[in-house]
């Protein structure tokens, strides 16, 4: 049955150009719909964890239109023979700049565009990927990192990604050579193959955030449907706590701060402030501070001053279960596996959350709160986010959920 569908796509693409840009739109439509918002975050946040210190990957955009062009018109024309996934006018770049189900990356040394590269995403859970790399910049590596771009985007959006491959293109024949995660699938018309790349079993026993996907549906799902409700429900409470807020602590209701979220992008945090307003200091908080107001001592004690976090939760920024997210000068810390911690997007409780309720009573019995949490506290909360991207589901969320706010103690390994 796929190979038919196959083919009469084929065939209208050649014969019905008209009817293919529909058939375009629609795949577009559904992708976006369904995927987009999650496959563009973890496209993003791979090209931050793979890029390099000279080059830096990130996705383009219409305004990276004419160093695209530049690219492609200094190829010599023997390197195009094989690579031609859509059409190299200025019109049929834009086009494809505009289809949401087509992302188009790039490799940058500086301002200079060294590599482009793709994912061609079908609604079917199917991706077809290729890069290209300027001449000028063989032999460096730029290759390689394009590869794990596409392939880990692919593999963490449970996509399958594949690629033809010309048996007389000589060179990428050779690289792929040994490749374990290339699987030939069958052969094609004029010495063409299709392949599939399938992420090394031992990626995927090391529990590196290959969620099932209706699961992970679901919870975004839940997470949505929840904090809107929540939100409705509690506008007139937020209101009343906005007002007596402004009355008790002048200046500033809400505190904003950028943390670090989902894939290592930015994200804007937004709570009840606590503080005096410009309390500076640690970013580590130890009950009984002076620069905890007596009114945000009440609302940290409940939880009350986190709230507003569920405008973070509908935003699609957070979730109601994850990590907590931290600044940037925790995030920074996380080196090789420990990054995998990024992979998750944070959330409002989570295991390390139920097993550190009291942690800032816990820090104010210490001689010296920062270190003990950066020696002790963070590396244990790191050591349970990832045990949880390994065993995570939507019911073990749920039961965080509940044990949040029943008081439980969460799942058994966060002890």
């Amino acid at each position: 049955m796929n190979r038919l569908v196959v083919k009469v796509l084929i065939y209208v693409e050649h014969r019905y150009p008209f009817l293919w840009r529909i058939v375009e739109w629609v795949n577009g439509f559904i992708f976006k719909l369904l995927y987009g918002r999650e496959f563009v975050q973890s496209a993003a946040g791979a090209c931050r964890v793979f890029s390099r210190v000279r080059y830096r990957a990130r996705l383009l955009t219409v305004a990276d239109l004419g160093s695209l062009e530049a690219l492609l018109a200094a190829q010599a024309p023997n390197r195009l023979t094989w690579f031609h996934p859509h059409g190299f006018d200025r019109k049929s770049l834009s086009a494809e700049f505009h289809n949401p189900a087509f992302l188009m990356m790039g490799v940058f040394d500086g301002p200079v565009m060294a590599g482009y590269f793709f994912l061609r995403c079908f609604c079917t859970r199917k991706c077809f990927v290729g890069r290209l790399v300027d001449q000028e910049y063989e032999g460096l590596g730029i290759g390689g990192m394009m590869n794990e771009i596409m392939y880990r985007t692919g593999w963490y959006n449970h996509f399958r990604v594949l690629s033809t491959i010309s048996r007389n293109n000589h060179r990428v024949m050779r690289a792929h050579a040994g490749n374990p995660a290339l699987k030939v699938l069958k052969e094609l018309r004029n010495d063409y193959l299709l392949v599939e790349f399938v992420p090394p079993a031992e990626v995927i026993l090391a529990g590196e955030g290959y969620p099932i996907p209706g699961s992970m549906v679901l919870k975004r799902l839940f997470d949505f449907t929840l904090s809107l409700t929540g939100l409705v429900l509690l506008l007139p409470v937020l209101a009343v706590l906005a007002v007596l807020h402004k009355i008790v602590m002048p200046g500033a209701v809400f505190f904003r701060q950028q943390r670090v979220g989902q894939y290592g992008l930015p994200f804007t945090l937004i709570k009840f402030r606590t503080m005096v307003e410009n309390p500076g200091g640690s970013t580590v908080s130890v009950k009984g501070e002076q620069r905890i107001t007596p009114f945000g001592a009440l609302l940290r004690k409940y939880k009350i001053d986190e709230l507003p976090e569920l405008l973070n939760v509908l935003r699609g920024e957070m979730s109601f279960v994850g990590p907590r997210p931290d600044v940037s000068g925790y995030a920074d810390r996380l080196r090789g596996e420990l990054r995998r911690m990024l992979l998750l997007k944070p959330g409002l409780t989570g295991p390390a959350t139920l097993k550190y309720a009291h942690e800032e009573e816990l820090l104010a019995s210490e001689p010296d709160p920062v270190g003990w949490n950066d020696r002790v506290i963070w590396p244990d909360k790191v050591r349970l986010n990832l045990e949880y991207l390994r065993v995570r589901s939507f019911w073990k969320d749920l039961r965080i959920i509940i044990d949040t706010l029943t008081g439980g103690h969460g799942p058994s390994f966060a002890h």
